[in-house]
């Protein structure tokens, strides 16, 4: 037999890889698995170990042990036996159940469900490591299933058609069982992990968690796991008989459980719409409390005074009252009514809501990254943050992050890869799906290589050194020309461009059932300038609008279709500029690129995949290859750097792709 070496690592290193083995574990991963896992994702977390697959057993061997050593000095040995003995009288319930022939076909499956989990909790109580997720011991709950039915049989097991029980008169049932049971929720997790694991492990009635940051791609069921934790939260409340009573509040005093979106819109689609789903959807607790219910606009008002509401971050009268959850959908993404992030502001007023209510309150976020730097990042690093012992600093928190792929079975990487075109932005695909947000600071390209590689040669700069306009520059076909100016904020600079969507008669265009044709494009950039003050002309040293607005003029008299198209501006100080050529029969706005990506995130598209028809304007390449995205939100030039030519590309290109063509313009 082969000796295995030991490579001694600190226990700091041990404590972190044991994290990420326990995290898989409870997702339901095999040891291979799990190593696979690991290797792919934290290579460094098994660097150096003769035998990897060992050391991930020895790893679950040890989490095993040590949750039943924490266990025992928890509730102490007795308990533990007490336990024990409480799980086999549900094991002996589940299987007398099961042979019952008067249980439906869905019950048997959920008796057999349940004495599965019995037999694996056993095997863990007693420190025997199992291949499946585990069931959160749930030591006083299980204890009072047995002992409070008459006939024996665990609460878990509700007759068909019976309504809930109440905490005043008995048990109720766990997270798990309210969100599977089609007596409550009646939804299928097989394929969803990561809400199970939520379900089991940060809901547990018993359990110490109040603070639960999941960080997650999007498409992840996100969603409807925030209406599971509302919906329980809430059937937790109603099953006493005086809620505000047992908590210490004024009679009736409102309580609330509160999800925070990003804006009104989002508030309608997300968590809310989930939340209304299992209104509608649900079982018969469900339709015994639709009589009661009464939902107006973003409300469920709900017996007792207990209220469902949704929020969002610009509307802050919203922030207060008394909550015994709280919801944050999308907490990296909040930004006050002036556009400012106020995610950290929003989750300390909200999460101080939940104090009157103590261990009981919970705060939740949902959340896809920002960048590697927002605040769901920062709660995530302080959820997994261990000390030199292996044990967690704030036990209170519970931290998961995954990718969509694995948090719904359903959605394969490949399948997303390719759907959601993660050739054509890889980061924002890392980003938005795999949960990997970007660092503080990178280069926006991933391959700034291809803006010298894929310039058209049959394109050249329509300007020669001393700013005149080529005579054979004409345009190309007649589709509506979209430009874009860029004016730097000490106007020292101007960025102009313009481009057009391929129409019948342009060189670019394929025709949707004619033959190949090898040159065609997306969009067509076909000229691009940078204006500097000049010497007689401007004064100060300042751009003058007027020669801006000649330039525009000058396009137009050459036939290509301005007016038909559009004239966007970057920001206020062209306001007159805009009056002006309106007046003169153009469409014009006001587009920022530095409000959001998505103009500058469609230009990279586009290059990524080689959509785009251009030539090497040395500044528009120079200032594109240079790109960084700090913080994940904004793109933006490197220190004595410039951007303003290729502010101007980006705004060009964007309104030629979403608006181009020969139809008639939509303002």
């Amino acid at each position: 037999m082969a000796r295995r070496t030991i490579l001694r690592r600190s226990a700091e290193d041990i404590a972190r890889r044991r994290q990420y083995v326990r995290r898989f574990h409870l997702l339901g991963y095999t040891p291979k698995a799990i190593q696979h896992a690991l290797e792919a994702q934290a290579p460094d977390a098994l660097a150096g170990q003769a035998d990897p697959y060992e050391t991930i057993l020895d790893d679950i061997s040890a989490i095993t042990q040590q949750e039943v050593t924490d266990l025992q000095h928890l509730i102490g040995l007795p308990a533990l036996a007490a336990y024990v003995a409480a799980e086999r009288e549900i094991l002996k319930a589940a299987m007398a159940s099961h042979e019952n022939e008067k249980m439906t076909a869905q019950a048997r499956i959920r008796a057999l469900n349940v004495a599965n989990d019995c037999v694996r909790n056993i095997a863990r109580a007693a420190g025997l490591p199992v291949d499946a997720p585990a069931f959160s011991l749930n030591l006083n709950q299980l204890i009072a299933q047995v002992v409070q039915n008459a006939d024996g049989t665990p609460a878990l097991f509700l007759p068909e058609g019976t309504a809930a029980p109440r905490l005043s008169g008995g048990p109720i049932v766990d997270p798990l069982t309210f969100a599977i049971s089609p007596d409550f929720c009646g939804l299928s997790l097989d394929n969803y992990p990561m809400q199970e694991l939520v379900l089991r492990e940060f809901m547990a009635p018993t359990g110490r968690k109040r603070v639960l940051i999941l960080v997650c791609g999007m498409r992840s069921g996100k969603g409807v796991v925030g209406s599971i934790v509302a919906w329980y939260a809430a059937y937790q409340l109603l099953s006493l008989a005086d809620p505000q009573r047992y908590y210490g509040l004024t009679p009736n005093q409102e309580i609330q459980i509160i999800t925070m979106a990003t804006s009104r819109d989002q508030a309608h689609r997300n968590v809310f719409k989930h939340i209304t789903d299992r209104l509608e959807t649900g079982g018969t607790w469900f339709q015994a409390l639709r009589e009661q219910a009464e939902v107006v606009a973003l409300e469920v008002r709900l017996p007792r005074n207990i209220i469902i509401r949704c929020g969002h971050s610009k509307a802050s009268t919203q922030v207060g009252g008394t909550s015994y959850a709280v919801i944050l959908d999308e907490l990296a993404r909040m930004k006050d009514t002036e556009g400012r992030d106020n995610a950290t502001e929003v989750y300390d007023k909200m999460s101080a809501t939940t104090a009157t209510f103590g261990e009981h309150g919970r705060v939740v976020v949902l959340t896809s990254p920002e960048w590697e730097g927002d605040k769901s990042m920062q709660l995530l690093e302080q959820a997994l943050e261990i000390n030199t012992e292996g044990r967690q600093v704030r036990p209170q928190m519970m931290g998961l992050q995954l990718p969509t792929w694995e948090a719904n079975r359903t959605l394969a990487e490949e399948m997303l890869w390719e759907t959601q075109d993660g050739e054509a932005n890889p980061a924002a695909f890392w980003r938005d799906f795999g949960a990997r947000p970007p660092l503080t600071q990178e280069g926006y390209y991933p391959d700034p290589g291809r803006w010298d590689r894929q310039a058209d040669p049959a394109l050249r700069h329509p300007y020669d050194d001393e700013g005149r306009l080529a005579e054979w520059f004409q345009p190309c076909c007649d589709g509506r020309r979209f430009v874009h100016v860029d004016l730097g904020l000490k106007r020292d600079a101007c960025g102009m461009a313009m481009a057009h969507k391929p129409v019948p008669g342009c060189p670019w265009f394929q025709a949707r059932d004619g033959e190949p044709n090898p040159r065609a494009k997306a969009v067509v950039l076909e000229a691009v300038h940078r204006l500097v003050p000049g010497r007689q002309r401007e004064t100060k040293g300042e751009i003058s609008f007027e020669r801006v607005r000649q330039f525009i003029r000058d396009w137009s008299d050459r036939g290509f279709n301005v007016k038909g198209g559009l004239v966007s501006y970057d920001g206020w100080q062209s306001l007159d500029s805009q009056q002006t050529l309106k007046r003169e029969g153009y469409r014009v706005r006001e587009f920022s690129l530095d409000k959001n990506t998505e103009g500058h995130d469609t230009l990279q598209e586009l290059l990524n995949t080689d959509r785009l028809a251009y030539y090497a304007h040395p500044v528009l390449v120079a200032e594109g290859k240079r790109l960084m995205l700090v913080r994940g939100r904004k793109v933006d030039h490197p220190p004595k750097g410039s951007k303003d030519t290729v502010d101007a590309v980006a705004g060009a290109v964007y309104h030629a792709l979403k608006r181009g063509g020969r139809m008639t313009f939509v303002g």
